[in-house]
């Protein structure tokens, strides 16, 4: 048991930090207005704003999976989270949309080492046994960070002062980089895989994409999870205030928060569940699925109770969880030399379509606006939204049909 407790530490570490970072990423969600009246910028380009950050997260997973196959995993974490928080406290400094842009790019590069160096370090001190169980405990945690994103950044958010509320993310993410920099150390069998692992990183992703299992994969993973992006990480609580005559700013962001509690029950049971059972692709296809029922009601039955709108974001956060069994999966489909950089392909399509459909969103709602404006901004109608969420569906069937396709690995 006690052998076990140092792995724990150091997996650990590299997860919390993915939650803070969530955390971080996601805070804009609860600063739209805010935002949009501190740079005077309409809804496309508080999306692009907010989008800035998978812009540069998703251009380096070309290079995240090979550099933490190739360098100890706990220097590229400490090394990554320490930019992370130079990136967060610079966006928090900033006066111009521009400079606000670039810090949340920043963030982005940086913050695509966490995931997969978690990921890393639970294929470098754990059997490969409960790959599944860590990779639903990792995402979990990260699914924690936006409940804590949106909670905390709300509570803190008075009169609009968000620049405190995104610093004091910094000192908590500082906290963790002093406890690396005491505790984290190599793995000895790290240093035999890197000895056996003359991948270059243009050699490694020719292997995986030589791997239509890649891509069934790593594009299950995207249309999965592209909803819960755009309209749980950013756009979803505008959507239900502007949708729900009755509901509040907090209610809406308590309502939100709810996705990603259930995604961090469903997270772990379904990771367990899959390691149990050895089979991942019937669980997957049942999460897309189920997702697709569950978010029906969401977008279109308006005049939804509090209570069971809650109950219903909450289940529907549970059932999304098909995401993880996919990270499971990118883990084990190439090999070992280039596991890290197969769970950052996998990565990449996960976050790809969310990317996308973030300013997408605030595209079409600009080009749905009636003119009507509120405090010196566009004002945009219940209808609006309706019509700009009207497509996100459509994205839990392909998911389902691409998970078809999938093969188990266990």
């Amino acid at each position: 048991m006690i052998s076990m407790i140092y792995p724990i530490i150091v997996w650990g570490l590299g997860a919390l930090t993915f939650m803070i970072q969530y955390a971080c990423r996601v805070s804009p969600s609860v600063m739209i207005a805010p935002l949009r009246n501190e740079f005077a910028i309409e809804a496309s380009e508080v999306g692009h704003l907010a989008a800035g950050f998978y812009y540069t997260y998703l251009a380096m997973q070309l290079f995240v999976g090979r550099i933490v196959d190739r360098y100890p995993a706990h220097r590229v974490l400490l090394i990554s989270a320490a930019v992370f928080l130079f990136a967060n406290q610079w966006f928090s400094e900033s006066y111009s949309i521009q400079s606000a842009f670039f810090a949340r790019m920043l963030q982005g590069a940086m913050g695509a080492f966490s995931f997969v160096v978690s990921m890393r370090l639970a294929m470098l001190w754990f059997d490969r046994q409960y790959l599944a169980t860590l990779a639903g405990c990792t995402q979990v945690l990260g699914m924690l960070g936006v409940v804590f994103g949106n909670i905390y950044v709300d509570h803190l958010l008075i009169d609009t002062h968000w620049r405190m509320a995104i610093k004091s993310l910094s000192w908590l993410l500082l906290g963790l980089i002093l406890l690396m920099i005491v505790l984290l150390k190599q793995n000895k069998h790290e240093k035999d895989i890197q000895g056996h692992s003359q991948y270059s990183i243009s050699e490694s992703l020719m292997k995986i994409m030589g791997n239509p299992q890649s891509w069934y994969n790593a594009l299950y993973a995207g249309f999965l999870y592209l909803p819960t992006a755009a309209f749980g990480e950013f756009w979803g609580v505008d959507y239900l205030v502007s949708t729900h005559d009755s509901l509040t700013q907090h209610q809406a962001s308590v309502a939100i928060s709810n996705i990603f509690i259930g995604w961090a029950l469903g997270g772990i049971l379904i990771g367990i569940l899959s390691d149990y059972l050895k089979k991942r692709q019937v669980i997957m296809s049942l999460s897309a699925i189920l997702s697709f029922v569950l978010m029906l009601p969401v977008l279109y039955f308006n005049q939804m109770p509090v209570w069971l709108l809650d109950i219903n974001l909450l289940l529907f956060g549970f059932v999304n969880t098909g995401l993880v069994l996919a990270y499971a999966t990118a883990g084990e489909l190439n090999g070992e030399a280039v596991s890290g950089t197969s769970v950052a392909f996998c990565n990449m399509g996960s976050i790809l379509c969310g990317t996308l459909a973030m300013p997408l969103v605030g595209m079409m709602l600009d080009l749905l606006w009636s003119g009507a404006m509120h405090n010196g901004v566009r004002f945009y109608a219940a209808e609006d939204y309706l019509l700009a969420f009207s497509w996100m569906p459509v994205a839990f069937i392909i998911a389902f049909l691409l998970s078809r396709f999938v093969e188990d690995q266990s």
